[in-house]
């Protein structure tokens, strides 16, 4: 037993070491053809790079796991969790709401992998114990807004990938609506820029979406609002007439 694990350890080893090698090649060619205003050339090897970064990351995690120490599970969810951070809960208006990383056309062995196993998970321990949103799926809409950085270059050409959003709409039938999916569902898109890039992803009813349009309009290519997220909608509803109570006393 002893044995094989270290040898899967030495080939988990070798292929962290060779993949390394390559990103390390790739970043030199994409200098080069930087400094070349090849920009179609560097975006085609940068997201090549991306893809071969997620599997540099998978091994680096085999690595941890194969030493089978008490602890290694718990320590790689933690760094995952610090380092893929997700955010849940609802807005004032008691729209659910969660924001995770900026989703871009990023593959994991040509999988959504990578936004599936976290994103799953997070859902998973915030609905566990909370009943479902009151109104069936063809009451509701999912609205998608990309925030992306405003020292992104040509931030306009990395639009989402259908796969990436399919799984969240999915996940989100799974977990927030629990109901089967509809492959014709209504979900929008905006985008916006920022200091910081995520995606934040909206649940409401269809008789509140031009609420949401009329507050997001004046907000587009502009640093939108962040509010505060609440852990259930009582909560939110709370926070709405306490600030509406003092608007009006003002």
């Amino acid at each position: 037993m002893e044995k094989r694990r270290k040898e899967y350890f030495d080939h988990a080893l070798d292929r962290a070491v060779d993949r390394a090698a390559m990103i390390l090649d790739d970043l030199r060619f994409i200098r080069k053809m930087h400094r070349e205003g090849q920009d179609e050339t560097v975006y085609t090897y940068t997201l090549g790079m991306v893809e071969a970064v997620e599997n540099m990351t998978r091994n680096a995690r085999e690595l941890v796991l194969s030493q089978r120490t008490p602890t290694c599970e718990e320590d790689v969810k933690r760094i995952i969790d610090e380092n893929y951070k997700i955010e849940m809960g609802f807005t004032k208006e008691e729209w659910f709401c969660l924001r995770m990383p900026l989703i871009i056309p990023k593959k994991n062995g040509y999988s959504v992998k990578y936004v599936e196993n976290r994103l799953r998970a997070a859902l998973e321990e915030f609905w566990k114990y909370r009943p479902h949103l009151g109104f069936p799926y063809d009451k509701a809409v999912i609205v998608f807004r990309h925030m992306y950085a405003r020292s992104r270059n040509l931030w306009e050409h990395y639009v989402p990938a259908d796969s990436e959003v399919e799984c969240v709409i999915r996940l989100i039938f799974v977990y927030v609506l629990r109901q089967m999916f509809q492959i014709s569902f209504r979900h929008y898109h905006c985008c916006s820029i920022g200091e910081e890039e995520r995606t934040e992803v909206y649940v409401m009813p269809v008789s509140d979406f031009d609420k949401w349009l009329a507050q997001e309009t004046p907000y587009l290519l502009m640093t939108p609002k962040c509010g505060e997220l609440y852990e259930c909608p009582v909560d939110a509803r709370k926070a709405r007439n306490k600030l509406d109570n003092e608007e009006t006393t003002t």
